[in-house]
């Protein structure tokens, strides 16, 4: 079989109907290159483009275009690309033209670089005259850490997914509704540090508390007006400081990494630097670095555990996730939604900690009810609620999501018959649970994430039962949600 193709005597076929795609095909027609035909995903609802025909990537037309074509995908997410071709590939494709992702890290074999050349030459208006090599398989996902920094004799700083971070386990800390709770929800410091951001709806009001029960933990201080103000302009200092070394000298945070140590429940606990970690959190950050021994680097990386998970992943071809993988070996690996799943994580974890913390004055996730959740995310959100001990039920879990379980120690089975506070659900997602059954299970609060096609029938479905508190507009899989909360009437 030839390895090799050439540009010439050969037709066209963009893979992309957008913008990029009639980039590529002018170009085409600047270098008398014929387009025979596009391919789109949305290719069910456009037909043609420029007199030329569209077919669907998932339909059988594509069946149908010679297979000796040359296919050149013309998407900006260069990301993507990979993802592209494995599945061109698989249709029989193999004269395929794309930015290797390989490439685009830095490594990448000859014939990718030779690809990633053809590519670049050609968005440039000049033709490749040499040999451009055949696709017949696409770049691997290699499994390996990618968390730690640099290790130092039997000590290593490693980036830890913020998820998986809780506080000390000092039992002299400042009342005993901050130990060992998820950073997520150490509510003080993460509204001071989003007030200080300036983002809206946030205030000192909460940190200021926190310092006050202090003082009467610890006696001898007289609180007055004066004390107050320095409390909090003490704190901003440490915000200025710290945001100004975010901007020119993000090496601080590798250099005076927070230690932090390994839980047998399968998350790290701090041993300093709350106030580090509030930050972060309140920056919108996904990994902290941390300083952590290499014993318990080793019963993190659990390798005989996710050497399992890899090859069952392996048998069934899966290359991209819905959602991140908080395990180092999984941090480069192709994702759908990057940060979006984490910031429903945060922004939820939030608002429970405070509801839980205005009731009770103490927060404790362990005593929620349970939270049902139908989301198309890879088990990321159910194992995240796991490890905090919050007591889920889950519906339409997807096989990798099944897999995946094996990474958190800890599990929260519960009675699939019990009364739910939460849910956290895709709107016509899964067949397992549709939405109407959902809504019989009188939740008292739901997260419901609408494709933007949907939002009308969302609307007349849930009028009836419950308010909406708020909505707003998100980017899932590259197309635009919905993300209402609502609260039962």
């Amino acid at each position: 079989m030839d390895s090799f193709f050439k540009f010439e005597n050969k037709s066209m076929i963009i893979y992309g109907a957008a913008a990029i795609g009639l980039i590529v095909y002018d170009i085409c027609k600047d270098l008398n290159i014929l387009v025979s035909g596009f391919v789109d995903k949305r290719g069910d609802e456009i037909s043609e483009i420029q007199g030329v025909s569209v077919y669907s990537v998932d339909s059988s037309e594509i069946d149908t275009i010679d297979k000796d074509s040359i296919i050149f995908v013309a998407v900006k997410n260069v990301f993507e690309h990979d993802n592209i071709a494995r599945k061109l590939i698989e249709k029989g494709f193999n004269n395929i033209v794309y930015r290797p992702y390989a490439v685009i890290k830095g490594e990448g074999s000859e014939d990718e670089k030779i690809l990633y050349d053809v590519y670049d030459k050609f968005m440039s208006k000049e033709l490749f005259e040499g040999d451009i090599p055949k696709s017949f398989t696409v770049h691997q996902y290699e499994y390996k850490d990618y968390a730690t920094v640099k290790k130092v004799e039997d000590e290593r700083i490693v980036y830890v997914p913020i998820e998986s971070l809780f506080t000390d386990l000092k039992k002299e800390v400042i009342r005993w509704s901050w130990i060992n709770i998820p950073i997520m929800a150490l509510i003080p410091h993460i509204a001071f540090f989003r007030w200080m951001d300036q983002q809206e709806g946030f205030s000192y009001d909460m940190y200021l508390k926190f310092c006050i029960d202090s003082t009467k933990v610890k006696g001898q201080i007289n609180v007055t007006e004066r004390w107050k103000q320095n409390v909090i302009k003490n704190r901003a200092d440490v915000y200025t400081n710290m945001n100004e070394l975010l901007e020119r000298d993000f090496d601080f945070f590798i250099r005076n990494a927070p230690r932090a140590k390994w839980n047998p429940d399968g998350y790290f606990n701090l041993v300093s630097g709350k106030h580090r970690a509030s930050f972060w959190i309140a920056k919108g950050r996904r990994y902290i670095p941390l300083k952590i021994s290499d014993s318990d680097y080793e019963e993190w990386i659990n390798k005989s555990e996710v050497n399992k998970i890899i090859q069952h992943l392996n048998e069934m071809n899966v290359f991209c996730l819905n959602a991140p993988v908080e395990h180092p070996f999984f941090y480069d690996m192709q994702c759908e939604n990057k940060n979006f799943y984490f910031q429903l994580l945060r922004d939820f974890i939030y608002a429970t900690a405070c509801e839980q913390y205005e009731n009770m004055e103490y927060i404790n996730l362990k005593e929620l009810s349970t939270v049902f959740i139908s989301l198309n995310d890879d088990g990321y959100m159910s194992r995240a609620l796991q490890r905090y001990g919050i007591p889920i039920v889950v519906h339409n879990k997807s096989n990798v999501s099944v897999i995946l379980e094996n990474l958190i120690v800890t599990s929260s089975e519960v009675d699939k018959s019990a009364e739910y506070s939460y849910a956290l659900v895709e709107f016509h997602y899964g067949d397992e649970a549709d939405f109407t059954d959902i809504m019989s299970k009188n939740i008292r609060y739901m997260i419901c994430l609408v494709q933007a096609g949907d939002i009308d029938e969302f609307e007349r479905t849930i009028t009836a039962k419950y308010a909406i508190i708020q909505n707003r507009k998100v980017l899932k899989n590259g197309e635009q949600f919905v993300v209402y909360t609502l609260k039962g009437n």
